[in-house]
């Protein structure tokens, strides 16, 4: 389930709201309006965390996170091109950690998953899909 950060620091014309769950992190800019105006889903990979980003004007790119790991200390966090598809159960991950959030932010996000990724998005409600009685 997602927790919400508190003092999260904003940045000029947008607000800024930052989500935690033990899997993902979700972050999401608004309008002074109240309008999304975008989201970014940093999720974890076997070959490290990747960052799903979604904006009205270019819909989704998806990038590897260099987390600036440095022999010489650490720098700043910074995305970088990633060949990888998005994970094939997001939406299905997604979905199972929104419960927390409020219902028209956690259907706004799972809508443009669903809508960008469909096949992936029922990946497990097959019923014939190997994974879809686990606990």
């Amino acid at each position: 389930m997602f927790r919400e950060f508190q003092g999260v620091r904003q940045e000029p014309g947008l607000h800024r709201r930052w989500f935690e769950s033990a899997e993902m992190d979700l972050v999401v800019w608004y309008a002074a309006d109240g309008t999304i105006t975008g989201f970014q889903l940093l999720h974890h990979t076997p070959r490290g965390e990747r960052a799903l980003t979604w904006n009205p004007g270019s819909g989704f790119s998806h990038h590897a996170v260099d987390a600036g790991d440095r022999l010489l200390g650490k720098l700043s966090p910074v995305l970088v091109d990633c060949a990888e598809p998005p994970a094939p159960d997001l939406a299905v991950r997604f979905a199972a950690q929104a419960g927390s959030l409020e219902a028209a932010l956690a259907e706004f996000v799972g809508a443009r998953l669903r809508a960008a990724f469909p096949w992936r998005s029922s990946i497990r409600s097959s019923p014939d899909h190997p994974e879809r009685n686990r606990g």
